[in-house]
Formats: structure tokens, sequence, C-alpha cells
């Protein structure tokens, strides 16, 4: 082997097999500042505590219809993670957010998935967290490969894996650190099974390798594995809030004994929404079919998309959005400093951060914000006064 320099070993680089670059839509890292779409750039620094510590935390995402999905619950979940490993983001909240948006909108495909990967950051090989100066932050929008709809109309295979549910402090923090999870999936596709389900030490039903497991018992209610051992997935959650005032849900800790004596078993997770388990560890589950529940829960979250989910459109030469500047002094889009996306901007027509951030995502331009400045010209303008803090 000989020593390259710079220039040398970049073409190196770039001429290196590298399988996967096209499932790669548009990544960004925030070292760089800027947007890139050619996937055999896409790398993380050999030194980031992220890569040889797993001392990091990460969300995924997805979007349809260029429409991204439950950011704000995303953001939420990474924020309990972050907390939870004494970790901060190397930008504002809001500047990570818009991050998502506009890394999923330069990718320029209408349905796909964001990683988003918050790490300690590169400054060394040892575990001492504090030898790593500045955080990292990446975010990558990728394929979704969706399963076929005949898949969801038959069902799917579910096995009881030999890894152990993961220690409480661990499996309710996204971390970085998956390679249970990896054992998991292995095992699962290795014995022709769709789904691996993991136990805790006292016989309790789990989790899959990144879904959550559902029931509906003989009563008719939806059965929840408790989250002592599980991560709490945002699809569920939100699967939850929107069929509660239909069924009864219970929270509890679920036995493999359960699982075979239940109406219906299905696994819930973001890229596919919900899908009916009809067999497990080659037993049928009831009828093996889909059920009724299974199929509900799977229709709301898809209208529940179309509703709610955050648009941005393709990434045109002639857009012209907003601007702001990041911690580290390179220009963004979007972002007002602090608050979540329902914080109110104007005070006196109610219109929040998100609001104008989804309108000038729409037209080019915030005509919210026209308006405002508008009427603010006019004299029909009072944030001075509405505004609790005075502005």
């Amino acid at each position: 082997m000989r020593v390259a320099d710079s220039q040398e070993y970049l073409q190196a680089l770039l001429d290196a097999i590298r399988p996967g670059t096209d499932e790669v839509l548009a990544f960004y890292d925030h070292r760089v500042g800027v947007i890139g779409t050619d996937a055999k750039l896409m790398l993380m620094p050999w030194d980031d505590h992220l890569v040889h510590r797993g001392d990091g935390v990460f969300e995924s995402l997805k979007f349809e219809g260029r429409k991204l999905y439950q950011l704000d619950a995303h953001i939420r979940r990474m924020k309990i993670s972050c907390q939870a490993i004494h970790l901060e983001p190397p930008c504002s909240w809001g500047e990570l957010a818009e991050a998502i948006v506009e890394v999923a909108r330069a990718g320029n495909e209408p349905n796909g998935l964001v990683r988003v990967l918050l790490g300690r950051g590169p400054g060394g090989f040892g575990l001492d967290p504090y030898e790593s100066p500045v955080q990292s932050m990446y975010v990558v929008a990728y394929r979704m490969h969706k399963r076929p709809e005949a898949a969801f109309e038959k069902g799917v295979s579910a096995m009881r894996t030999s890894i152990p549910a993961k220690q409480s402090w661990m499996a309710t923090v996204k971390t970085t650190n998956y390679l249970p999870n990896v054992l998991m999936k292995r095992e699962a596709v290795n014995n022709r099974v769709d789904f691996p389900f993991c136990y805790d030490d006292n016989g309790f039903l789990a989790e899959g390798a990144t879904e959550n497991v559902a029931l509906v018992d003989d009563a008719g209610r939806l059965v929840i594995p408790e989250f002592t051992n599980a991560l709490a997935g945002t699809t569920l959650m939100r699967a939850v809030d929107l069929v509660k005032g239909d069924m009864p849900i219970i929270f509890k800790g679920v036995t493999e004994d359960e699982v075979y004596t239940a109406r219906e078993v299905m696994m819930v997770g973001t890229s596919f929404d919900a899908i009916g388990v009809v067999r497990y560890n080659n037993k049928p589950i009831f009828d093996a079919r889909p059920g009724p529940v299974t199929k509900k829960i799977r229709a709301l979250l898809q209208a529940d998309l179309l509703k709610s989910g955050l648009v941005f459109y393709a990434n045109e030469r002639n857009h012209a959005p907003g601007s702001f500047h990041s911690r580290n002094g390179r220009a963004g889009r979007f972002c007002f400093q602090g608050g979540s996306m329902d914080t109110l901007v104007c005070h006196c027509f109610g219109y929040t951060r998100g609001d104008i951030e989804r309108d000038a995502l729409a037209h080019g331009r915030s005509t919210i914000l026209e308006g405002i400045v508008a009427e603010k010209a006019a004299g029909g303008c009072q944030c001075a006064v509405k505004n609790p803090t005075g502005r």
C-alpha cells in the first residue's frame, strides 16, 4: 500500500466501490453546511463517537406525496433521547427541523424516508465524551421500498427471537446502539420469517426489531405491551390517539400465550403503518387473516398523513425561500429561532411558525408574512400589546 496525497486519495475514494448509492436522495452534514446529492461523498469522520462508540441518537420519519409525517413527534422524542445521554444538537431544534424539510425537498422524490443522526462528534477514539468539542448532525433522505398491497391482504409471519429485550434504560432511548436489533433481524431473515419478537427477563413481550407489536384480545380491546423494555413508537402512539374513541385500549404485560390466543396481532411502524401478523412460530393467529382493527388503524394513519403531513415542494431553481443562519454561520432556510412549529409568531392573527414555514414552502415566499407586514403598516397589528413577551 502506498501513501497518497489529498487529491489522489479523494479520487481513489470516488472510484471505490460504494454499494447503496442508488438508495440515497440527498444528505446534509452540519460540519459541511450544504446539502449533497452524490452519495459517494456521504461520509462520517471515523473518530466521531457516533461511529466507533455508538454514542448518539437517531430518528427515522417518512414522507409520502411530499408530505413529512409526524415531524414534531419525532423531534420531541429525539429531545428525550438527547436528554437521556446528555447530548445537545450543534444547532437549534428549529434549525434541525428545517434541515429535515430541506433535505427531503432536495431529494426531488415524492416518497421516501429521512434519517437524522445526532452524535457526540469527532475528536478522538477514546470513551471520554468530552474529547469531542462539537456535536455532529447528519440528515439523509433515502428511498422507501413499500410493501406491495398484496402483503397487507395476505399478512406476515413472526417468530420469537433468541435475542433478549434490551435493558429498560437502553430500550426506551433511541440510540444508535442497535446491535441487538440487527441480530434479531438477522435471525428472522435466516428463518425466512418477516418479523422477530423479543421478550424481557420476565417473559413479557417487548417489541420487534424496529417496530412495535399490538394485539386485539377476545374482549375486543387493543392491547399494547408496556414500554418497560421497548421504545414507545411514534406511529403506535399516533394510532392510539386516532382509535381511542372507537375501542378500549390497555397497556399491560403481554405473555407469549396471549399472542397465540389473540384475535389479531399487528406490527406498527413508520414505513408501513400497520400490518397483520397471521402466523407466529409457524402457528396461525386466529383465522390466519389480517383483522379489521389492523386494517382500520392502517387506514386511519394513511388518512392522517394526508391531513396533517407537513407539505414540501420539489427543489426548483426559482424557489426563493426565506433564510436563516445556523450557529456555524452558514446560510440556511426559514428558521425562526427557538420554539416549536406551534409557537405563535403573530399574536394578532394567530399564525404559528409552522403556518409561515408551510406557506413559504408552498408559494416560494410567505404570503402570510406579507399580509402581516401590510397590516402592521396600516396600523392593524397589536403584537406589541398582545404578545406576552412584549414584542
